[in-house]
């Protein structure tokens, strides 16, 4: 099984491959996990983030991934949600809950990861509040977000986070696709033509990124039809029905 980036097989699974900046990310899971680090990676979406995240959770029963919400912009809601990725039940209270994800994460003497998607939700209490249950329980901990949340560690209010930035052990930008990984995607799909290559380069630079590369891949796979190569006339016809600018 590779890793990377995904796409929807025809029997409704996912077919996971990799790419070079989905491998960065997942060195950067390992190096955080085995040291008990705190990692922060950041980025635009549509650069693979998510998917790595996902899948080293499923190939490592030590890690966790764990998606933040509007709707889990309490205390007691991150930690409820943390608690039943990690397989257990809250308390009646913060902080008998806060004690029990401690020594979970101590349980059996394995090392963890708590992989933190969408991290831009997560109020600045509950950050600590994390940074906390890391400090108490050395689990390993990568937090995920965007542009927004890039920027609360890079301002001068960034000193209120002095506790948490000087636990992250791991940093990783990532902003747009690389080359390299629009290459490999294309190979993995079979594509060679040059006309093919420079339409999916151009859309794995806008917005969607590679979540639009591989929605223009699939449409236009379903409209060649089985047995018949992709070619740019059926990526052009995808973006259409996309409304692919």
């Amino acid at each position: 099984m590779t890793m990377g980036t995904e796409t929807v097989n025809g029997g409704g699974g996912r077919d996971f491959y990799e790419i070079p900046t989905a491998r960065r990310i997942l060195d950067l899971i390992s190096i955080c996990k085995e040291c008990g680090y705190i990692g922060l990676l950041v980025g635009n979406p549509g650069v693979g983030k998510t998917t790595a995240l996902k899948h080293f959770a499923d190939k490592d029963d030590d890690a966790y991934y764990c998606a933040m919400a509007p709707a889990l912009r309490s205390m007691s809601g991150v930690l409820m949600e943390v608690c039943r990725v990690m397989g257990t039940m809250p308390a009646r209270t913060v902080s008998e809950t806060h004690e029990i994800l401690c020594h979970l994460a101590e349980w059996n003497g394995a090392k963890k990861a708590l992989l933190i998607d969408e991290a831009q939700h997560l109020h600045n209490q509950i950050i600590d509040e994390l940074r906390c249950i890391h400090d108490q329980s050395g689990m390993a901990m990568v937090f995920c977000g965007n542009a927004e949340f890039h920027t609360r560690f890079n301002k001068a209010r960034a000193a209120a986070f002095a506790q948490f930035t000087s636990r992250i052990g791991m940093r990783l930008e990532i902003w747009e696709p690389s080359d390299d990984d629009i290459i490999a995607i294309r190979d993995h799909h079979g594509i060679d033509g040059d006309g093919e290559h420079a339409f999916l380069h151009m859309h794995a630079k806008t917005s969607g990124g590679l979540r639009t590369v591989t929605r223009l891949i699939g449409v236009g796979r379903a409209l060649a039809g089985p047995g018949n190569p992709l070619q740019l006339e059926h990526l052009k016809a995808a973006a259409g029905m996309l409304r692919v600018e």
